[in-house]
């Protein structure tokens, strides 16, 4: 599994690249050298944040989780095997019994 430490903070690149998106949307709407200024700073700190590091580390994080999720899917798949064959028996003792 990914160390907990090497994967970034979620939320704060969340905030970056909801900030430099939406600086951006603005900047096409009217323009200006504020926005546009506002924007560089926003794009910026969302491409400091978005780094090849966070990246990486997202990326184990999601390829270790869908190796648990396999490992998962498989146990549940042998259980219900396991409980489909118990179910047969008992229905098979059962109509015996009768």
């Amino acid at each position: 599994m990914v160390n907990q430490a090497q994967i970034p903070d979620l939320a704060n690149l969340k905030r970056v690249a909801e900030a430099a998106e939406n600086t951006f949307a603005e900047l096409c709407k009217s323009g200006g050298d504020d926005l546009a200024e506002a924007w560089d700073k926003a794009e910026l700190e969302f491409m400091d944040a978005a780094n090849s590091t966070a990246l990486l580390a997202l990326i184990a994080h999601i390829e270790a989780l869908r190796g648990l999720y396999q490992m998962h899917k498989q146990t549940e798949t042998r259980e219900m095997r396991r409980l489909k064959c118990e179910n047969e028996s008992l229905r098979s003792k059962l109509s015996e019994a009768i």
